[in-house]
């Protein structure tokens, strides 16, 4: 429903008014992380959240941390909020930067997000992969879960785990039980890199 341009005797409003009926919500098939270990489909979870922007300003964030399974996929629908029109989604995970699908429709049914390729219909698994690296701060919320680029601190962040057989250890990248050359190598490869705005 719509209201435009009201015009009384002492002054002129131009509003628009849109009543939403039903929340947006998305899905994830697929997210896949950089250069994980193993069978490829049998080792790409990662905990995330996603975010919504308009020309580069982030709208709404989801509060919650999900995960996503082994294969990459967030099935259960995630609300977003009151949002509705075109957006860019961001997924953000413990240890990837933040990937963006550019245009995607919200409105007010599921849509299904698929960040291995460079839009977001489901269509097939395709080659694009979250970019590794951003390891520092906690995993406690979503505001504190890294700060989209990958430095220094991440590189010291990796150092100080550097041998750990920790299998939830942040800094063991390709997520094969260790910390060592082999994350290290994928972390200065991205240096200095930064997440999708």
């Amino acid at each position: 429903m719509k209201f435009e341009n009201y015009t009384s005797a002492q002054s002129t409003i131009n509003t628009t008014v849109t009543v939403i009926g039903a929340t947006s919500t998305v899905s994830v098939h697929w997210a896949v992380p950089e250069m994980r270990s193993g069978t490829p489909g049998t080792n790409d979870d990662a905990l995330f959240f996603l975010t919504a922007r308009t020309s580069g300003t982030v709208m709404y964030t989801t509060p919650i941390i999900g995960r996503t399974t082994t294969d990459g996929r967030y099935d259960t629908p995630i609300p977003l909020g009151p949002l509705y029109g075109t957006y860019d989604i961001g997924i953000k995970t413990d240890q990837h930067l933040t990937k963006v699908l550019r245009n995607v429709p919200l409105e007010g049914t599921n849509q299904v997000l698929n960040f291995t390729q460079t839009d977001y219909s489901l269509g097939t698994k395709g080659i694009q992969t979250l970019v590794a690296g951003d390891i520092n701060g906690t995993i406690v919320q979503p505001s504190t879960m890294g700060d989209d680029k990958i430095n220094a601190i991440d590189v010291t962040s990796l150092l100080s785990q550097y041998n750990s057989t920790d299998v939830h250890a942040r800094a063991n990248l390709n997520q094969d039980g260790k910390v060592n050359a082999l994350d290290l190598t994928l972390i200065l490869k991205n240096f200095n890199r930064r997440g999708d705005i």
